[in-house]
């Protein structure tokens, strides 16, 4: 500690009391504090000095530091310690990643992240693609997951179904399916369509688990059997009664596609069409009406007597539907 005109009142050394101190003391007189190395009667030391306030006045300044080599010598000192402290972070990091990345990989079944990519594309591609509407339900009751045939044949955004509380979006009908489980399947109508229902029950040992509610159309699988069935019929029949004299098969497979292009057709139509008579045009098209394959309207708009028009029988059902 100095006066305002560099006199010491304190020093390490006793018989530098009293003497002017040996270094610039111009920033703590003007009021400000200096930070830095200067060399003293002690040698080259880092040191902070202060000005001293009487007042607004300042009347003297105090100076506190280390000694260079004192400072050096501490850290060489303890250059060991800390070099080896962080060798060991160094190892314990290294051990530690490898122990949570052992981890990880187990929950994940040890699957690459490019894998798990390809599966969960996979997987929403499949569920996605499927006629069949898939809901599956956590424990809480929670619509976690619904695919596009569910929210088709529900009539609701599949993004609207996810998240939502399933007695909010599900009927009492599809609710006890899917608490109760049904593995058979159970019919259930919502809005225009029969719906087959199998859950798989929501509750384990009476504990609440989470479920899956699958979701078939049955109108849909109604037409389709019924659709094999005709076609199995007509087969049969062919293969019973065979081609009447005068037809080929090979005419007659012209004349199906023909008709399926060109539904509501007149046998002048088909023949001009293919490229022959309509007197043959018109024996392959009343083959195709007597075995069902085709069926005949009666057409009023001509003159005279009325005409005769044909349409396959998928039109016709197609026609119903719409």
């Amino acid at each position: 500690m100095a006066d305002a005109d560099g006199i010491r009142f304190s020093h390490p050394n006793p018989e530098r009391i009293g003497q002017k101190v040996s270094t610039d003391a111009s920033v703590p007189l003007s009021g400000e504090i200096y930070m830095g190395t200067q060399t003293g009667t002690l040698g080259p030391s880092w040191r902070v000095k202060g000005p001293v306030f009487d007042g607004s006045e300042v009347i003297g300044t105090v100076s506190v530091g280390i000694l260079e080599s004192q400072g050096t010598g501490e850290f060489v000192g303890n250059l060991t310690w800390i070099i080896g402290a962080m060798l060991v972070a160094v190892v314990l990091g290294i051990f530690g990643s490898a122990w949570v990345t052992a981890v990880i990989r187990r929950r994940i079944h040890l699957l690459e992240p490019h894998e798990i990519t390809a599966l969960v594309r996979n997987q929403e591609t499949t569920l996605h693609g499927l006629s069949e509407g898939v809901i599956t339900v956590d424990s809480s009751g929670t619509i976690t997951l619904a695919n596009d045939a569910a929210a088709r044949l529900l009539g609701a955004d599949d993004g609207v179904l996810t998240g939502a509380r399933a007695a909010d979006v599900l009927d009492d009908e599809l609710l006890a399916v899917l608490r109760d489980g049904e593995d058979a399947g159970r019919p259930v109508i919502v809005g225009s369509h029969v719906l087959v229902a199998r859950g798989t029950g929501a509750r384990l040992d009476g504990e609440a688990v989470g479920a899956t509610l699958l979701l078939r159309d049955h109108t849909e699988l109604h037409d389709v059997v019924r659709r094999v069935e005709a076609a199995d019929a007509i087969i049969a029949f062919r293969r019973r009664a065979g081609l009447p004299k005068g037809l080929s098969a090979e005419t007659l497979d012209r004349v199906v596609i023909a008709l399926d292009e060109h539904p509501d057709t007149s046998a002048a139509e088909l023949g001009d069409v293919l490229g022959m008579s309509r007197v043959s045009a018109r024996r392959y098209l009343e083959h195709l009406a007597s075995t069902g394959r085709a069926v005949r309207a009666l057409d009023y708009s001509t003159k005279g007597r009325p005409g005769t028009r044909y349409r396959t029988i998928e039109t016709v059902s197609q026609a119903v539907r719409d």
